[in-house]
């Protein structure tokens, strides 16, 4: 063993205490963690945050993307019918995997001929953007309505944690519906009217 290796098996087998010394700074913590939120990186955070929200969290971090399996994004589109990305690299780093993988998995003589390539992610349309950016960019958001029955509340204290698709929310209402039985029409009919109302 070489001098660094004897001084760090000796430091490992006796236990000696080494001092740390970060090597963090102000300016490297700024792109993570903003110091103030009405600055350009806080805004641009706080949008980031929204959007992955609303997508999911597909398992970019917000603001700087960790390279994560394209397996599970493509999961994610299946189930859930959508997916975020962070930065456009990050998209066209998942969209390359996941078309290598679907060429392997189809190698027969047909699909080994044809050179086609097919966007595995497709944009989404005009109205989707719109209110994408009216919720996330803009701020924009439903008033909130809150449950006075029996299914309302479960499912307001069920959903809280916000991190299910629409597939799990359907899910858990079939159970839902199957455990507790059909919401009462009084209660249905009082939220249609104070729906009207606002």
């Amino acid at each position: 063993m070489d001098e660094a290796e004897t001084a760090f098996d000796r430091a490992i087998r006796f236990r000696q205490p080494t001092p740390y010394e970060p090597t963090l700074d102000v300016d490297g913590l700024l792109a993570h963690a903003p110091a103030v939120p009405t600055s350009v990186a806080g805004r641009r955070a706080a949008v980031l945050g929204s959007l992955q929200a609303m997508g999911g969290g597909t398992g970019d971090s917000i603001g700087a993307p960790n390279g994560y399996l394209p397996s599970a994004v493509d999961g994610r589109v299946q189930q859930d019918g959508l997916a975020f990305f962070a930065t456009p690299a990050a998209r066209g780093w998942a969209e390359e995997q996941i078309q290598a993988k679907q060429r392997e998995g189809g190698a027969d003589a047909a699909t080994m001929t044809t050179t086609t390539t097919t966007t595995a992610f497709a944009t989404v349309g005009e109205a989707v953007q719109k209110v994408v950016f009216e919720t996330a960019v803009a701020g924009a958001h439903e008033t909130p309505r809150f449950a006075t029955d029996v299914h309302g509340i479960v499912r307001a204290q069920h959903l809280r944690a916000g991190s299910y698709g629409p597939a799990a929310t359907a899910m858990f209402e079939k159970k839902l519906r199957s455990l507790v039985g059909e919401p009462k029409p009084a209660a249905v009919e009082s939220e249609r009217a104070k729906e009207a109302k606002a």
